[in-house]
């Protein structure tokens, strides 16, 4: 499949799943008034956990999964079986990312701190290839390398973030 021929709007449901999360801890911060900093940063914790990992690791692992032909062609590689198991990676963090409503503390920590890590090496991976191999399919790769990184970012920083106002 041809970078023409994917659908314009797999590069922009990325960043819903960066948009999403912050209008919805934002919302819900607004509406519980007087919440305590720690209880923000748990807020913003767990919309980015069920939406931005949890739900996209669940649409990107079954994509891997079952469509890899779509998915190889997205990133401009060849199809591999290396694909379905990294799909078997991300299905897994986005179940744990829905399991982290009812999981907190540690769970949360490590499915946060495991995902950004998963975020952050395919970004640099995906980098690394774009720079070294003149990468056919420019244009896409933009923002899946910048959605994956903003993704990352944002858990590391909430993560050091409630480290730094719970004290533990």
């Amino acid at each position: 499949m041809e970078a023409s021929k994917i659908p314009e709007g797999v590069v922009s449901i990325r960043f819903l799943f960066l948009i999403l999360p912050l209008i919805m801890g934002t919302v819900h911060c607004i509406w519980k008034k007087n919440i305590p900093h720690f209880a923000k940063v748990e807020c913003f914790l767990f919309y980015f956990l069920t939406i931005g990992v949890g739900l996209q690791g669940i649409l990107v692992g079954n994509l891997e999964i079952y469509h890899s032909d779509i998915v190889s062609a997205y990133v401009g590689w060849e199809n591999s079986p290396f694909l379905v198991e990294l799909g078997e990676a991300y299905l897994a963090f986005g179940l744990m990312g829905i399991l982290s409503y009812w999981f907190e503390g540690g769970w949360r920590s490590a499915t946060a701190f495991g995902y950004g890590l998963l975020s952050l090496m395919t970004s640099l991976g995906h980098y690394r290839y774009f720079i070294y191999n003149d990468h056919p399919h420019q244009a896409i790769m933009g923002p899946l390398i910048v959605s994956n990184l903003i993704l990352a970012l944002c858990l590391f920083a909430l993560l050091i973030l409630r480290r730094t106002i719970n004290g533990r």
